[in-house]
């Protein structure tokens, strides 16, 4: 889907068109649960985020200015969630076995166990930058201005991310 005609589709969902928000959430769930999922490292958690989104993209559609960066405020929306909900739940721990149980990522990251494992083991920031790279589409750039940190610094993180995810499956976790 073009960024055009995600804009359109965030102006149907505003307007309230049959089906829009449905569309919208098929074209778009994957890069919303994996942001979420990459962030919270837990499945049950990143699906509860993933329905607030679409609440709040609802609520927020009227707002939007269609500008051709309709996925960005869409992660936008999902980061500032995700994080909203670690701020009010501070006292929250993912026990090792809730990762086990929920090893399920999402359905672009094909069914390889070890590439799996081997994101969770990555730190909250390389998963973050891997998951909006390789799920989302997003350019190191765009991750840049999303996150709030410099190019470089994207350049970076995704670099060591992948010396890491290497190292992580040649040692066969």
């Amino acid at each position: 889907m073009t960024a055009n005609e995600l804009d359109k589709l965030i102006v149907d969902v505003s307007l309230e068109a049959p089906n829009a928000l449905e569309i919208l959430y098929t074209e778009t769930r994957v890069a919303v649960f994996g942001l979420a999922f990459s962030i919270l490292k837990d499945y049950a958690l990143a699906e509860d985020i993933t329905h607030d989104v679409y609440i709040k993209i609802r609520t927020y559609s009227k707002k939007y200015k269609a500008r051709g960066k309709g996925k960005a405020w869409i992660l936008k929306i999902t980061r500032n969630l995700t994080y909203s909900f670690l701020k009010k739940n501070q006292n929250l721990t993912i026990m090792e076995s809730d990762l086990i149980a929920n090893k399920e990522l999402i359905e672009n990251f094909d069914d390889n166990l070890a590439l799996r494992e081997a994101l969770l083991a990555l730190n909250d920031k390389q998963r973050e930058i891997v998951v909006l790279y390789a799920v989302s589409g997003f350019t190191h750039k765009e991750i840049a201005n999303l996150l709030n940190i410099t190019y470089p610094t994207v350049r970076w993180h995704y670099h060591m991310a992948l010396k890491n995810l290497k190292n992580i499956i040649e040692r066969g976790l």
